[in-house]
């Protein structure tokens, strides 16, 4: 059995403050404005059995966010989850 991490915008919004969200781009903002924060996220997912992590990209939309944000906000995305995968190179990443 696979165990795939779960809720990793909504830990993320819950530890930035955000009590409520409107920000329909939310998970690039958090890619984006405090790479820290999802890495160390990731890394607690592991520790506590998770075998593999998404990288939670699923609210980067073209139509709230232009070519570059995008680019930008994927590649950071896939940059911490490779970093991740470093430190527990058993983990698988889904996309």
């Amino acid at each position: 059995m696979i165990i795939l991490e779960g809720g990793i915008g909504s830990e993320m919004d819950m530890r930035s403050g955000k009590t409520t969200n409107k920000d329909p781009t939310w998970c690039a903002c958090h890619h984006t404005s405090n790479p820290i924060m999802p890495e160390r996220l990731y890394e607690e997912f592991v520790v506590s059995g998770s075998q593999m992590l998404s990288v939670n990209t699923y609210s980067i939309l073209q139509y709230l966010l232009n070519v570059n944000e995008i680019q930008t906000s994927v590649e950071r995305a896939v940059c911490i989850v490779e970093k991740v995968r470093k430190l527990y190179p058993h983990i698988i990443i889904a996309g």
